[in-house]
């Protein structure tokens, strides 16, 4: 099974001046056992599979899909997005120069989400509560705190993570719809420069 080909927009810039243009050893290990995910939408309907009331066939429909979920559970895959949407600042050590950037593991597409872990309750507004994942940058003397900070907020930041789909998640919205999508555990995320490929910040599981 090959990888799923919708295009992504993949433009952005973002540079703290001193990065390293290779990944870290630990993430190119996890990356190079994976398979690539080029539609985040596209690996979400594959892996949920769409059998709603309208599908003919519907038991048939229902068995193909949880086949293909037995096949992909546990397996690594590899995908880059460049929504900064979900980056945020955290906090920052000047005595080491450590930068925490927060993440937050709920990428929606389509209508589903991949998430690190299953969320199991939603605030007031119906949105999914999940756990920031936190990455490390390590800002050069001539960056301050600010520098940083401002880099975030103009979301254009590329993000490659490598995650194991470990099966299905649903929760209540608001009114009669439900949240829906697929729980992962996401090994690594490191974020680059799009335009360089330097390396900027890493996040690994324990």
């Amino acid at each position: 099974m090959g990888p799923w080909r919708l295009p992504l927009a993949l433009t952005a810039f973002f540079s703290i001046g001193l990065a390293r243009a290779e990944a870290p050893p630990e993430f190119v290990k996890l990356r190079d056992q994976a398979r690539p995910v080029e539609s985040l939408s596209a690996f979400l309907d594959h892996f949920v599979g769409n059998c709603g009331a309208d599908v003919f066939e519907r038991s048939t429909c229902e068995a193909n899909s949880r086949r293909t979920r037995a096949e992909m559970t546990g397996k690594l895959f590899h995908l880059i997005l460049d929504d900064g949407r979900t980056l945020q600042a955290g906090s920052f050590d000047p005595s080491t120069r450590d930068f925490v950037v927060n993440m937050t593991p709920f990428l929606e597409s389509g209508g589903l989400a991949l998430t690190d872990g299953a969320p199991t309750e939603t605030d007031r507004e119906g949105h999914p509560r999940i756990r920031f994942l936190p990455l490390h940058a390590f800002l050069p003397e001539t960056w301050t705190k600010m520098d940083m900070d401002r880099q975030l907020r103009t979301q254009n930041i590329r993000i490659h993570i490598v995650f194991k789909p470990l099966g299905l998640w649903s929760l209540p919205g608001k009114g009669k719809d439900r949240l829906e999508g697929v729980k992962a555990k996401f090994l690594a995320v490191r974020l680059t420069d799009a335009r360089t490929g330097d390396d900027l910040a890493l996040y690994t599981s324990r």
